[in-house]
């Protein structure tokens, strides 16, 4: 059997215009103004009660407190730094036209060291006081310092004491003794609104007979996606009991290349109605000869109209109907945070990933964000996605996300660790690889990771550590097993070999007897290179990682690679 592989690079044109939701508003935010009283009197409970005359006290800014930690107005601690007041009052009124539509009322408090809050004349929390009823003199339990006198502490109260019209909401801030050295107040009240998508539904692990799909919500909501052949027959669904805001659906049970329509709901509503263009398309038979695309995109995280421009250029050739993306890591910039996928990441692709599932491998920016840059399990990362590392979606189970691999129609995906996981031969991923590629019988193989192993670009194949390993210690494997092609990105450029085999050393290193095939690869130049299903005729080098930015600093070309673009663009497989 003769295969045929064809490559080429997309470049940009286009534009997207994105539009955020948002959790909540704000009856009132932080460093809003109040009347307080810094007197030092004791008003007894009566202060806090409806028809109280405060128009007298004085109005000022928040943060409160002594100015020792940037507050806006400074108190009275009267006059004596031994003896200071050991309560401070405040009172903010606020309208209402409605209140039907506040499903969660929520106050964000800063207070150092006590206080004891109340609406509309009843008590809604007390912090750091102690039990029973608390008067003027009363101190807090305990100091508050460090960074915890500037935190904002997130409670709920109860939304039914709101009342249509005027309310009331009254503070009583309360030293840890007549010693303490500072003092710091300030509120602020939002209205959580009824459960709406923060994320919209994304495709992971799609295989001939499941699929997952995963989304987040405003507020915490059970699970529930229903779906079926038919968009006005949504007659199966599957669902988790858990409140939960980050969603993770598995659905089981389906059959082969069939396309199913699916909403997004919980048990009290809808988040999302079924649509035409909202859809699981499964793989096909595992083996099966079905034609496939698949985009590859990467180092695209930038959230800038490049990235914009680069998936506008590959939707305006290909359409928005395809089998599947591969994503070669540090997809959203700067640090990998959950902000920064849902904005530069679930917020560029958000009308792409609701049908065409995502496969990706991790990238040296998807670990910015952790504490530790070796707690990889910490990043957020991890628990955005959800690859089959269980050899659910075939392959040998690798145990980990980091590493893992799965079967689509006749061709066997790889995504290798390039980052952060052990790189050494005979370590747990090197012995695992070896194990996967040893087990499979598929057509072809498809092996994806981060660090390019032949670069001139940005990052020097020759100079930095992560790239000479994996050259050294995986591409050999890879060859020996008859890997068709290889993809990576962190070189932010478009660079590509012909079929090669037998180059593992430095580029000084290259002969020209080490490229099986001549020719760019290319129908439309000169022919497909062409490979035997079982011979050993090279593997294709591929370094596509200019999906949101463009380096120019080139060394020259690589002498494995036969064509060098600097220019934003992404890959058709």
């Amino acid at each position: 059997m003769i295969r045929k592989v064809c490559t080429g690079l997309l470049f940009l044109m286009g534009l997207i215009c994105l539009q955020a939701q948002t959790e909540s508003f704000a009856i009132f935010e932080q460093g809003s103004a109040w009347h307080y009283n810094d007197s030092g009197y004791s008003f007894g409970p009566n202060w806090r009660s409806d028809g109280f005359d405060f128009s007298d006290w004085p109005v000022g800014e928040a943060p409160f407190g002594y100015g020792s930690d940037g507050e806006v107005t400074v108190l009275d601690y009267g006059g004596n730094s031994q003896n200071k007041h050991s309560c401070y009052y405040f009172i903010k009124e606020f309208e209402m036209e409605s209140t039907w539509n506040v499903p969660e009322l929520e106050l964000r408090l800063r207070s150092d060291d006590g206080a004891v809050v109340y609406l509309n004349g009843e008590e809604v929390h007390r912090e750091n006081m102690p039990a029973g009823t608390i008067n003027y003199d009363d101190f807090a339990v305990s100091g508050v310092s460090g960074s915890s006198e500037s935190i904002y502490r997130i409670f709920t109260i109860d939304e039914e004491l709101l009342q249509v019209g005027s309310n009331i909401i009254a503070v009583e801030l309360h030293q840890v003794s007549a010693y303490s050295s500072d003092a710091s107040f300030d509120a602020y009240l939002r209205v959580r609104g009824f459960p709406e998508l923060l994320r919209q539904p994304y495709l992971q692990s799609v295989a001939e007979d499941q699929a997952k799909i995963m989304y987040r919500t405003t507020l915490p909501v059970n699970s529930l996606i229903r779906y079926g052949t038919s968009i006005n027959n949504l007659n199966y669904s599957a669902s988790t009991a858990d409140l939960v805001e980050e969603h993770e659906v598995l659905i089981t049970d389906l059959n082969p290349s069939t396309r199913y329509y699916y909403s997004v709901e919980h048990d009290d509503g809808i988040l999302l109605a079924a649509s035409e263009d909202r859809f699981i398309h499964t793989a096909p038979v595992v083996g099966s000869k079905d034609p496939l695309l698949f985009w590859v995109i990467g180092d695209c995280g930038t959230g800038d109209q490049g990235q914009a421009h680069v998936k506008n250029a590959f939707t305006d050739q290909f359409g928005t109907e395809f089998t599947g993306i591969l994503a070669l890591g540090d997809n959203a910039y700067p640090d990998g945070s959950v902000q920064d996928y849902d904005e530069n990441f679930f917020g560029m692709y958000y009308d792409l990933l609701d049908n065409i599932p995502v496969w990706s491998t991790i990238g040296n920016h998807e670990l910015y964000h952790v504490d530790s840059y070796f707690t990889v399990p910490e990043a957020a990362y991890f628990d955005l996605f959800a690859f089959p590392h269980s050899g659910e979606n075939g392959g040998v189970p690798s145990g980990s996300e980091a590493y893992y691999s799965f079967d689509y129609g006749n061709v066997h995906f790889i995504s290798l660790d390039s980052q952060n996981s052990d790189r050494t031969v005979g370590g747990p991923m090197h012995t695992w690889f070896e194990n996967d590629l040893e087990s499979t019988d598929q057509d072809w193989i498809v092996v994806i990771f981060h660090h390019p192993p032949y670069s001139f670009s940005n990052h020097n194949s020759d100079n930095e550590g992560y790239q000479i390993t994996m050259r050294q210690n995986f591409m050999t494997l890879a060859e020996e097993h008859g890997v068709d092609v290889v993809l990576t990105g962190h070189s932010h450029s478009y660079e590509r070999s012909a079929p090669t085999k037998g180059h593992y050393g430095f580029s000084s290193s290259w002969n020209d007897e080490m490229r099986l095939q001549d020719g760019y690869g290319r129908e439309d130049l000169d022919c497909a290179y062409s490979k035997e299903s079982s011979d050993g005729a090279g593997t294709l080098y591929l370094v596509a990682g200019s999906s949101g930015k463009v380096s120019n600093t080139f060394l020259g070309v690589h002498p494995i690679h036969i064509v060098q673009e600097a220019s934003l663009g992404s890959l058709a497989l």
